[in-house]
């Protein structure tokens, strides 16, 4: 493991008391290690591959990531009983920034849909609303980059990588503001650079 900052270190001591174990791993004052099942559906290897790479990366900081592959279905069942510590997951894109934050972050869709790690906030869902129910431009573009500050800075889920669907070309996202649209457009780059190698 690498040498852990004196800053890094603080930071898990002041998260609950624990501290760098023998085996580079972070324990509470019983000897529990900071561990966590990473739940991720059986068969789906892109999935169980980032998984295996996350949790090789949280050992690296002194985490303990167990990748659990299960069937969909319990998969499916486990997050809408709450029943799980980590889960990858994904979130459907829509034609508009409105459909992908309220697939998102809507609390009507906590724990199901795909809002499965179940955000629940009334000033998201007022924002959506907001969104809505307006056709002042102003008001919308207000509210969409108020819903990306929450994104950001309150992080519901931790986004682990990009995929561009088949067949999605930039023209059909332009409407994406901000930080979404730099990813596009480097992805886009990216995979033109690989056609030249």
């Amino acid at each position: 493991m690498k040498e852990m900052s004196n800053k890094q270190k603080k930071i898990f001591t002041n998260l609950g008391g624990y501290k760098l174990g023998k085996d580079g791993l972070f324990v509470d004052s019983k000897g529990n290690k900071l561990s966590f099942e990473l739940i991720v559906p059986a068969g789906w290897t892109d999935w169980i591959a980032v998984s295996q790479v996350l949790s090789s990366q949280l050992k690296q900081i002194g985490i303990d990531a167990l990748v659990s592959q299960v069937d969909f279905g319990l998969y499916l069942e486990r997050i809408k009983n709450k029943d799980f510590e980590l889960a990858v997951s994904w979130v459907n894109y829509g034609i508009n920034p409105y459909l992908f934050y309220e697939r998102w972050l809507h609390s009507r869709n906590a724990f199901s849909g795909d809002n499965r790690g179940g955000w629940n906030s009334i000033t998201t869902d007022s924002l959506l609303d907001i969104f809505r129910k307006t056709s002042d431009e102003r008001e919308r573009q207000l509210a969409i980059s108020s819903l990306q500050l929450i994104g950001l800075q309150e992080i519901p889920s931790v986004p682990l990588f990009f995929l561009i669907p088949h067949g999605l070309n930039i023209k059909h996202i332009i409407l994406w503001d901000g930080l979404m649209l730099k990813i596009l457009m480097l992805y886009q780059l990216l995979l033109e650079w690989t056609k030249l190698l």
